[in-house]
């Protein structure tokens, strides 16, 4: 019974369509996917925290905008958004949709 059951989840028994992000900083990839454009612009805020606070200090300081653009709303046409962070750092977070298999055993009658 066990072996039926492994043999039924090696094979895929529907698909569904599956969104995700990847981010790339300098042309590097970041080690994690995400499951959404949010979650991955998040990555990037986070990582970069302290370098967009001291550019947010020194705005507020003297006047002036930010050069970083990171409050960017996610480009749905091409599934690509750039991003910006001072100090040329250049950051893409890119949308990926394709089919996935279901691993899950479908019931036999």
């Amino acid at each position: 019974m066990e072996a039926s059951i492994v043999k039924q989840q090696e094979q895929p028994t529907a698909t569904a369509t599956m969104t995700l992000y990847v981010v790339l900083e300098n042309g590097e990839l970041y080690p994690s996917l995400y499951y959404s454009y949010e979650a991955a612009r998040e990555a990037v805020l986070d990582k970069h925290a302290e370098i967009l606070d001291d550019e947010r200090s020194e705005c507020a300081e003297w006047g002036g905008t930010m050069a970083s653009q990171v409050d960017v709303v996610e480009n749905t046409d091409t599934g690509t958004t750039r991003l910006y962070i001072e100090k040329e750092i250049n950051i893409t977070i890119q949308r990926y949709r394709g089919l996935c298999p279901s691993l899950t055993p479908q019931p036999t009658a």
